[in-house]
């Protein structure tokens, strides 16, 4: 049989129902400037009906509707969404590590400028040229030796700043390698409390979204696939191998190889390489294993030719002393340590500028200024070394024009997140006001029951006293 308490149970639910959603939306308007936040929303539910007999008494049976009740509160949030978002986000990491180093070469290369090496070989050639038009000269000899040397510095310089460039990828490497592990860590520790939470039910929504925000940074870092289980941990996978699984976590290091120079990136428990399909991680190791060192390589051929050849015509030539067979440069000079002979640097009269050993024969240097034009690496040296700054900009060119695209692609992508995720303040103060009505009609209702009671109890039967 109903009564009037059984009113005053549903108006109870309906004030602790939107209690709950005003609070909700009132957690929604708080964290409305934070962008990892996934809005959050209040599903209503009527709570079960409970049978009684019909007032008829035909001895028919009626459902009575006993109210409202929070069913959940849902995080809004597209899973489909989010793995797009992390690969893509991942390709635009990757370039713009790339973009930066390449950005660095290019500061390195410093081309075209009056301060590069092409200019230091243009003064090189001309050096030869001068001495070629006078060989008496001490004043021409010198400001060739000088120019020789200025050149063994360029190309030195090139190779120090490149290893040191390569050093610094390295350093960075091992610091994304530990924020991998940190990451990890945290998302093994964020899946135990979110297991541990939802096990009796309900969302841990503010713990998942925390757990997403990790996500998404770590998929900068590497390409990793994200696999949720029935009980709300997620598995996280790099190259097909199990970075997180529920509460436990694998650790990565940094490492070199005796046999091999190249870094390597390798699973610690397994000792097994890591295979890095994509991310900022796999950018840098590219840069720091293949990209340098192809650069640090062609700067070495470049100055080995230039080196051998330039000492195989020094020799046959005569210094003003009438003797030949010297060498111009140190034999066997690369980019790291080409430099003037010890004949040379110790007096410019040394320098072989006559092919017949004759007071005013400049032939010889002619020759070796003519070594300008000869395909010495397979082209000449100018148009190699133009090559190799080609080469860097045209890739430093991709990577800004990759970078360009990816942001525009993850831009489109954050604003699909937003559309479904984002707290929209219109749309919560609009909720605001729909709760508050409905909270104030429930008290309402209270207010009327708790009249009704008072009739019932106080003024009846209070006649003829």
């Amino acid at each position: 049989m109903r009564s009037i308490f059984f009113g005053l149970e549903i108006a109870r639910r309906a004030l602790d129902a939107y209690r709950q959603a005003l609070e909700v939306t009132g957690h929604n308007i708080a964290n409305a400037g934070r962008k990892e936040y996934s809005r959050q929303e209040v599903r209503l539910q009527a709570t079960p009906p409970v049978e009684i007999l019909s007032p008829l008494g035909n001895g028919e049976t009626q459902f009575m509707g006993t109210g409202v009740a929070v069913a959940s509160v849902e995080r809004l949030r597209s899973a489909f969404i989010d793995a797009q978002m992390r690969h893509e986000s991942s390709r635009l990491a990757a370039w713009e590590a790339a973009g930066d180093v390449l950005a660095q070469v290019e500061v390195i290369i410093n081309e075209p400028s009056e301060a590069g090496l092409r200019s230091v070989l243009d003064g090189f050639w001309s050096a030869w040229q001068d001495l070629a038009n006078n060989p008496e000269s001490i004043a021409v000899r010198e400001a060739l030796r000088q120019q020789a040397d200025t050149l063994c510095t360029a190309f030195a310089h090139y190779h120090q700043q490149l290893w040191a460039l390569r050093r610094d990828v390295d350093a960075n490497l091992r610091a994304l390698v530990s924020e991998i592990n940190l990451h990890a860590q945290q998302i093994a520790a964020l899946n135990a409390r979110i297991t541990s939470g939802e096990a009796a039910g309900g969302t841990a929504n503010d713990l998942r979204d925390e757990r997403d925000f990790l996500l998404d940074r770590l998929a900068r870092l590497v390409d990793v696939q994200v696999r949720e289980g029935e009980d709300g941990a997620v598995r996280v996978y790099v190259g097909g191998v199990s970075l997180v699984d529920g509460e436990e976590w694998s650790t990565l290091e940094v490492a070199h190889s005796e046999d091999d120079p190249q870094v390597q990136l390798r699973w610690v428990d397994i000792g097994q390489p890591v295979m890095l399909p994509e991310g900022q991680i796999r950018a840098l190791v590219e840069m720091r294993d293949e990209f340098l060192p192809e650069m640090l390589s062609d700067l070495d051929q470049l100055a080995s030719a230039l080196c051998n050849r330039v000492n195989e015509l020094h020799r046959e030539g005569y210094g003003a002393d009438g003797l030949s067979g010297r060498d111009f440069f140190v034999p066997g000079g690369t980019a790291a340590n080409l430099q003037l002979s010890g004949e040379v640097r110790a007096d410019p009269m040394h320098i072989a500028a006559s092919l017949t050993g004759e007071i005013g024969d400049g032939a010889n240097a002619l020759r070796i200024a003519g070594v300008r034009m000869e395909d010495l690496v397979g082209g000449t040296v100018d148009d190699f070394f133009r090559s190799l700054v080609a080469r860097t900009g045209i890739r430093a060119q991709e990577a800004r024009r990759m970078q360009d695209n990816q942001k525009l692609l993850v831009r489109q992508l954050e604003s699909r997140r937003q559309s479904i995720s984002g707290v929209s303040l219109d749309e919560e103060v609009a909720n605001l006001i729909r709760y508050e009505h409905s909270y104030a009609a429930a008290a309402r209702l209270m207010t009327v029951l708790d009249e009704m009671l008072d009739i019932l109890i106080n003024r009846l039967g209070m006649t003829g006293r």
